[in-house]
């Protein structure tokens, strides 16, 4: 796996150091879905980009898209058509890229950008693999738990 080309796509800002290990091995393009922000419209984006360059990894076109406050009034709104470009958008990177194996955030059911990242995920996988690029591993990390449990069955 470490020669393959491979994608890592999360929610926000921090997700990163639950992959930090993997990162190192395997030299991913990392997407964000959102700056991290929050409330206070604080982007900690640019933490997120130092981690994943110190790591080895690349951050891809796709970092930090939205903010938390814009990602959120979608939600409340009903407004599908940023996150429907913005899946688009990650299908083609994925077309572009090639990768064997991409990692995104798991469903658990507490956080709205966490969850939803991962079905847009798995949306512009189905979308890339139409266009002609059938990823070969698509897994997802959680993002409570112990890490090393979690990290140890699902990548080496």
């Amino acid at each position: 796996m470490p020669n393959d080309p491979t994608l890592l796509v999360i929610g926000h800002p921090g997700h990163e150091l639950r992959s930090y290990e993997w990162m190192r091995k395997t030299r991913p393009t990392v997407l964000v879905l959102t700056d991290g922000g929050g409330a206070k419209n604080h982007p900690r984006i640019e933490r997120t980009r130092g981690v994943v360059t110190q790591a080895g990894a690349v951050a891809g076109q796709l970092f930090g898209t939205f903010t938390d406050r814009d990602f959120y009034r979608f939600l409340i709104d009903g407004t599908a058509e940023p996150l429907v470009e913005w899946t688009s958008a990650v299908a083609v990177t994925i077309a572009a890229l090639r990768p064997t194996t991409v990692v995104s955030d798991m469903i658990e059911g507490y956080n709205p950008s966490h969850d939803l990242c991962r079905y847009l995920e798995r949306a512009a996988i189905e979308m890339a693999a139409r266009s002609g690029w059938p990823v070969r591993e698509d897994l997802c990390m959680p993002l409570t738990g112990n890490p090393q449990e979690a990290w140890g069955v699902r990548l080496r």
